[in-house]
């Protein structure tokens, strides 16, 4: 499994051997995610406010995304 990482450096993939989620928040403290109230986007959100210094959390609303994905996004990303 790869991610894709972009930051002040160029961008290089990173194998799941290489790098735990934890150390990935400490090596990027200031992150954005999007968040789509599914559990993959959740659950990021959840450990970056736990390891990560700063997280801000993007979410569009949408008449098509059910009311329970709108409450998840609120109460996961402190809004």
């Amino acid at each position: 499994m790869f991610m894709e990482i972009r930051g002040t450096e160029k961008m290089k993939n990173i194998t799941k051997e290489e790098m735990n989620i934890k150390e990935f928040f400490e090596k990027y403290p200031n992150v954005a995610i999007a968040l789509s109230g599914g559990v993959d986007s959740v659950f990021l959100v959840y450990m970056a406010k736990k390891y990560a210094k700063s997280v801000k959390a993007y979410f569009v609303k949408s008449v098509f995304q059910p009311e329970f994905e709108k409450r998840m996004q609120k109460k996961f990303a402190g809004s």
